[in-house]
């Protein structure tokens, strides 16, 4: 049963910065000088800040590399179960040991010790023991954070009748989130899926960082201004997202490389749907998308 959630597309986002640079570019005559807001010329009137004396640059450096590594930790961590995962192997690597939640902790924990534990692989607790800590003296300190975020939520019977030719999927809103900001964008899928390996069941994570959905509305020339003013989110009906056409339309495809490549993902889908209603009680197969069940398939 897969636990997905949709999230942007880290290349299309990189593409359109790139996009805007070169439109820069061009509008400043093509010699590459371009205004940034460091270069930018002061607006009549107003008076230009003096540099602070004697401050150190490596300061701006330390922020600038803060900001690039918690942007990859972002763009590595689109759901709670990556962010754990993520969270998790750096803890190791700075000497944190794990631990068993369910297990009886009396002698394994030590003054000056580095603990953590996972709950669900969505949740994650560390915390640091201090070199004179003594039980039942003293206090500590807590910081809490989110590992999950306002998101579109595949639902676990993802499966949608078709409407006008286009493959949909059945997904919920997750979360108190800007719902309007998530249409005619480029989604993907990430998430945990629970896969059948020989006997026993095993969890896995995946992430798909090629555009698969979009959540789409109309051109604003076949809306009056009056219309748009008064659009207001039907987080029912106008946040189902639809799964690319490209795909949808390589399957009817007769001998070429696309064609076949989208047949051999649905046809995974298929089997591992099947394969499922065999195991589960109800005809599981008929509540996943098998074109989605494929291409999680081959992320894996």
């Amino acid at each position: 049963m897969p636990q997905a959630w949709l999230s942007s597309s880290p290349n299309s986002e990189r593409d359109s910065s790139l996009q805007m640079r070169a439109q820069m570019r061009e509008a400043s005559g093509g010699d590459g000088k371009v205004f940034s807001r460091g270069t930018m010329p002061p607006m009549r009137g107003s008076k230009r800040q003096p540099s602070r004396p004697g401050r150190p640059s490596c300061l701006a450096d330390e922020a600038s590399d803060l900001t690039r590594r918690a942007m990859r930790f972002l763009d590595a961590s689109p759901d709670p179960f990556h962010a754990c995962a993520n969270v998790r192997t750096k803890l190791l690597e700075c000497g944190y040991v794990e631990l068993d939640e369910a297990a009886v902790w009396s002698g394994k924990l030590q003054n000056g010790g580095k603990y953590f534990f996972t709950r669900n692989r969505s949740c994650i607790v560390a915390f640091a023991v201090g070199d004179k800590f003594e039980p039942g003296e003293g206090g500590f300190k807590v910081i809490g954070a989110h590992t999950d975020s306002p998101n579109l939520k595949v639902k676990p019977r993802s499966k949608l009748k078709d409407a006008a030719g286009c493959t949909r999927l059945d997904i919920e809103c997750y979360g108190g989130g800007l719902w309007h900001t998530w249409f005619d964008r480029d989604l993907s899928v990430s998430g945990r899926v629970v896969v059948r390996e020989g006997d026993r069941l095993t969890q896995k994570l995946v992430k798909v960082d090629t555009p698969l959905l979009r959540v789409p509305t109309l051109c604003i020339h076949l809306q009056t201004a009056q219309e748009r003013e008064a659009f207001a989110v039907n987080k029912e009906d106008h946040l189902q997202p639809i799964l690319a056409n490209a795909a949808v339309e390589a399957l009817s495809g007769e001998g070429d490389a696309e064609g076949e490549s989208a047949k051999s993902k649905v046809a995974e889908g298929e089997a591992a749907a099947e394969e499922g209603a065999r195991v589960a009680d109800g005809d599981w197969s008929k509540a996943q998308e098998p074109m989605l069940m494929g291409v999680l398939a081959e992320a894996l």
